[in-house]
């Protein structure tokens, strides 16, 4: 027999998971927003060296990283139970009944549709956002930002990505209509030419939302940045820094783009706490990455992994859809109602493509570091360099290996420093 609870049990468990991962937010190290956190210790920020972190740097770093997994398992958690309570108190068919507003224009009521579920996904899960984005970076001492300044950034960054998304959701649904029962092959080869595109917009269009970036002034820099690049036929015509510490004191750089819009850029905090020896080799690692192919493999992986999701959204959405639909208030994915349930399969699906993405992402890792050390020949430079990041950063030189396999999209510091004292001694 089989037993079915009745609607107002059912939104009664939903309110009580949705209360209980509230406390569970609330009760994360630190015991919210206004917790009394200890601070980074007095002028620690400014005591950068390319030494091994202090035993009470490492405690600061341990307790910002079991704080940022607890972070990161609500947010997954909040994104399942919001998207599920929607689905499972019938909100498709509210969805579905805007939609027929529209009188057969699938294109309009479809971008009405995903434009409303991205918007009140956005401000469902601000106050997570703003605890993760905001409260947290502060209280270890590494964001730059007053709360306006980071509800532009986060208003700027939604409104970008409502604007790409957009157009993308009516090409997958047009694909749905199109050919409904080999549209996730069709997706697939499209996702090539979007993730190009995606690559060659984001330096000169998305980027310069968040920052200014302007030529390097350091000449000699420049130039010795610009040898190296060209050494290795990197046809770079100048070298960026970006304002990074308008945001964060961390430190970072990339090169990014394709043909005109080819970039290589630093971060001001790099070039404020790293020598010019350290700052070739951060800067050859991520050439490396360019060299190598790492773009070119990653758009491929990318297009790889679009098909292996939507073959596994058309299999369990048709299953899905034959048992429940009449419960759903939908009998097809093409119906853009069911867009939270695509948004709910994209959350599940990233769970279990976070560990293969991130052994691939380990391995391109460790490849541009061999590449910046058969660069640079200067594996001293590499372990300060590290050691510095970790620092700067406030990051877990060694944290766990099970964690670092699962979902660790760089080397730990510890293995990265330890490849390189090998290299000092020969081996």
């Amino acid at each position: 027999m089989r037993y079915n609870a009745p609607m107002s049990t059912l939104r009664r468990r939903y309110w009580m998971l949705l209360l209980a991962l509230l406390l569970g937010v609330i009760g994360l190290p630190g015991g919210g927003a206004f917790a009394d956190e200890p601070s980074p210790p007095a002028g620690m920020r400014a005591m950068i060296s390319g030494d091994p972190p202090t035993p009470e740097e490492d405690a600061l770093a341990r307790r910002r990283h079991d704080e940022g997994r607890l972070l990161m398992l609500a947010g997954v958690g909040w994104q399942i139970a919001l998207l599920g309570g929607f689905l499972l108190l019938g909100g498709a068919r509210w969805l579905g009944k805007l939609a027929a507003l529209f009188d057969g224009r699938w294109p309009l009521a479809a971008v009405v549709v995903v434009g409303l579920v991205t918007v009140v996904m956005a401000l469902l899960t601000l106050p997570l956002d703003y605890y993760s984005g905001f409260i947290v970076p502060h209280k270890y001492g590494l964001s730059n930002q007053t709360p306006a300044a980071w509800l532009r950034d986060y208003l700027v960054g939604g409104a970008a990505g409502l604007v790409i998304t957009l157009p993308l959701a009516l090409l997958f649904y047009g694909l749905l209509r199109i050919a409904p029962g080999s549209w996730w092959a069709w997706l697939a080869l499209a996702a090539a030419p979007i993730t190009i595109v995606l690559v060659v917009i984001q330096p000169v269009f998305i980027a310069p939302l968040f920052n200014t970036f302007t030529p390097l002034r350091d000449d000699a820099l420049r130039r010795e940045i610009l040898a190296m690049a060209h050494a290795q036929g990197i046809q770079a015509r100048d070298v960026f820094q970006v304002d990074a510490s308008r945001q964060s004191d961390a430190a970072n750089a990339y090169v990014n783009g394709f043909g005109p819009t080819h970039r290589i850029v630093l971060y001001d905090t790099l070039l404020r706490d790293f020598t010019p020896a350290e700052i070739k080799f951060v800067m050859a690692h991520e050439m490396g990455h360019y060299v190598l192919g790492h773009i070119v493999r990653g758009i491929v992986l990318a297009v790889f992994g679009v098909l292996l999701a939507g073959l596994a959204i058309h299999l369990a959405g048709g299953w899905l859809l034959a048992r429940h639909g009449a419960a759903l208030g939908a009998a097809s994915l093409a119906a853009p109602a069911l867009y939270p349930l695509l948004l709910l399969f994209a959350v599940l699906l990233g769970l279990v493509g976070t560990p293969p993405s991130a052994y691939l992402s380990r391995r391109m890792e460790w490849e541009a570091d061999r590449f910046a050390l058969r660069v640079t020949r200067d594996p001293d430079a590499g372990i300060r360099a590290f050691y510095k990041l970790a620092r700067r950063n406030i990051a877990l030189t060694d944290p766990p290996r099970w964690e670092e396999a699962l979902v660790y999209t760089h080397p730990s510091i510890k293995r990265r420093v330890e490849a390189l004292e090998r290299a000092k001694a020969g081996e």
